[in-house]
């Protein structure tokens, strides 16, 4: 391959197509967190529980807690979660 005329060509070929694909790897879009919401720091009284991992309170309403897991309301465990 290194005594044939298109081996530059294909070499040059080769690592501009490597660029691209280095650059479209780099470019593509990611998955963002969750921008955090306003005024959501803070002390709140739960007025009731919906489930293991939401609750109802005061202030922002509706709170659902990032990386826990329970069972839903028809699924087994339901009870012992909330």
């Amino acid at each position: 391959m290194a005594d044939s005329p298109r081996a530059p060509k294909l070499l040059l070929s080769l690592v501009a197509a490597a660029a691209v694909v280095g650059l479209v790897l780099v470019y593509l879009p990611r998955e963002r967190a969750p921008e955090p919401v306003p005024g959501g720091c803070g002390e709140y009284f739960v007025r009731r529980v919906i489930d293991g991992d939401t609750v109802v309170v005061d202030g922002p309403g509706k709170v659902r807690l990032l990386g826990i897991d329970t069972p839903e309301r028809d699924e087994d465990g339901f009870s012992a979660a909330r």
